[in-house]
């Protein structure tokens, strides 16, 4: 009967992530994952800062990039996400230190303050996630930013957990 209520309560509306006016998005390949058919990094960004909200895990084990991602919306703002898959930067020693670059990197990139870079991985965990490849493809990821349902269509079917839940 709930679910009932939500079917009746939401309408999908057509662009995914760049639906909403002021968002852009993009996809590529940067080399974390092996298989080069597969886009590996996503960005989002929003033209002016966003109002930003989460729900987070309650299991005892976290990743990185949600200790810095909590860490930079506590302030109810956001104007870009990177999100990398293949690499879930999860149980490594060095995982906040990578996330937090991932923002400094992608906030450098954009023009934005890193504390409002939104940080997420999804992928393998427990290995050490290498920033290089990240920090080479963020020129790409900006270059290709569009506000176009291919845009949105390059991050949406791209960014999925292991399940059948979507990451973002």
């Amino acid at each position: 009967m709930r679910w009932l209520w939500y079917d009746q309560m939401i309408k999908q509306i057509e662009g995914g992530v760049v639906a909403a006016e002021g968002f852009m998005a993009s996809g590529i390949h940067c080399g974390i994952r092996k298989n080069r058919s597969k886009r590996d990094i996503a960005l989002i960004y929003s033209v002016v800062p966003a109002k930003a909200a989460a729900v987070y895990t309650t299991n005892l084990v976290k990743g990185a990039p949600l200790t810095v991602t909590k860490n930079h919306i506590a302030n109810g703002i956001a104007q870009a996400i990177i999100c990398n898959s293949g690499n879930a930067n999860t149980c490594n020693a060095d995982g906040i230190a990578v996330a937090e670059t991932m923002a400094e990197l992608t906030g450098k990139t954009l023009g934005v303050k890193a504390e409002d870079v939104i940080v997420a991985s999804t992928g393998v965990i427990g290995q050490p996630l290498d920033i290089t490849p990240i920090a080479n493809g963020l020129g790409q990821l900006k270059d290709e930013l569009t506000d176009t349902l291919s845009g949105g269509s390059n991050y949406d079917n791209r960014y999925h957990c292991k399940g059948s839940c979507s990451l973002l």
